[in-house]
């Protein structure tokens, strides 16, 4: 019970979206772009080693989002962490994939943290230094890649990507947002990029190339004891064109969001803290929170608003798990876990609107 707790929670703070069933790639222009704000800090390709691996309790993930021209959907979640009594640290991956021959496919694994590999010459960390087959790296901006070839349950997962014409990487500030229980970092190595590459389930293995997108998150407390909500929307256009919108709703009532917008119109980059987010909608059904439509504040008085279309998926993280084991699990996380995945709009005041895809998570 203990490993499936770890699997569970490691990934709060990067619920996968539902899969696109639709061509999103477009063709690239040039990376190069303004930098319009001072708190609008590039990042550099050594900020992607992890930033915990000390004391009894942190939690650290790299989030992968891809989106392929065949309708297929991919989602790739690399962790350490570390609960302190409840189990030894471990890293661990987690992948779903969407629209795969018409079906949805699962994987998470984890592996002992002393298995943990930094390749500080190839900017590649390994999960597995054994067999080195759960690995990303590469020196961003200039190259990155995502390997997986492993199995679970008599299925092979094969992921064999390799990124192209990558934006660079963009932090807030110093990427730390303060909570009353200590602090967060939330930085995006990668707003957009070309992905060519190829995935499988068993022996069905189908060359792929669409659009990608990768953040990083690291905090030294149990996630689910300090939020209990976060929301994800990506926009992606193209290398000029894209819009990210990331950040986490405390569990205290009286703190305001943590995280950030992110975007790019024309090659010009801007960058504004979220500062309030109304999130009360309900979506009629008992113990469960999704907001269909809300409006949130950037720190420059902007307001703009993001809405769902279509019905969503909703799903228990909790639901491959024996009653018992969930009474358990919503003992350790605060609540019941509940991924709400589709597709959506982001509205701007002036009416603009962006279509792309939301990922939320609520702790009910």
């Amino acid at each position: 019970m203990q490993a499936v707790v770890v699997i569970l929670i490691l990934f709060l703070l990067s619920s996968p979206g539902k899969a696109a069933q639709q061509t999103i790639f477009s063709g690239s222009r040039s990376n190069e772009t303004s930098v319009q704000r001072e708190d609008l800090i590039r990042l550099h390709s050594d900020d992607i080693w992890p930033k915990t691996l000390s004391g009894s309790h942190y939690n650290e993930l790299w989030n992968y989002q891809f989106y392929f021209d065949n309708g297929i959907s991919l989602y790739v979640i690399f962790s350490v962490t570390n609960f302190g009594k409840l189990k030894s640290a471990v890293s661990g991956v987690r992948v779903s994939m969407y629209g795969f021959d018409g079906q949805e496919y699962h994987l998470s694994r984890e592996y002992p943290i002393q298995d943990l590999l930094q390749d500080k010459t190839k900017h590649a960390i390994s999960l597995n230094s054994e067999s080195f087959n759960v690995w990303f790296g590469g020196k961003l901006p200039q190259t990155h890649s995502v390997y997986i070839n492993t199995s679970k349950n008599d299925v092979r997962y094969t992921i064999d990507l390799s990124f192209r014409d990558i934006v660079p990487g963009y932090r807030l500030g110093d990427g730390m947002f303060k909570t009353e229980d200590g602090s967060l970092g939330m930085v995006t190595h990668i707003p957009f990029a070309r992905v060519v590459g190829k995935v499988g389930i068993d022996s069905s293995i189908k060359e792929v190339r669409g659009v990608g997108y990768m953040d990083h998150s690291w905090q030294f407390q149990t996630a689910t004891k300090v939020f209990r909500s976060g929301y994800r929307f990506v926009h992606l256009d193209d290398a000029q064109n894209w819009d990210v919108i990331h950040f986490v709703e405390p569990q205290k009532a009286n703190q305001s969001p943590l995280g950030y917008r992110l975007t790019s119109s024309r090659g010009r980059v801007n960058i504004f803290s979220i500062v309030r987010a109304d999130l009360n909608t309900r979506d009629g059904r008992k113990n469960q929170r999704l907001p269909q439509s809300f409006t949130a504040q950037q720190a420059n008085e902007v307001n703009f608003r993001l809405q769902s279309r279509g019905n969503p998926a909703i799903r228990s993280v909790f639901s491959d798990v024996s009653w018992v084991g969930r009474q358990v699990l919503r003992t350790v996380a605060g609540g019941e876990i509940f991924d709400y995945r589709g597709q959506g709009n982001v509205i701007d005041a002036n009416g603009t609107t962006k279509a792309g895809y939301y990922s939320f998570f609520v702790i009910d």
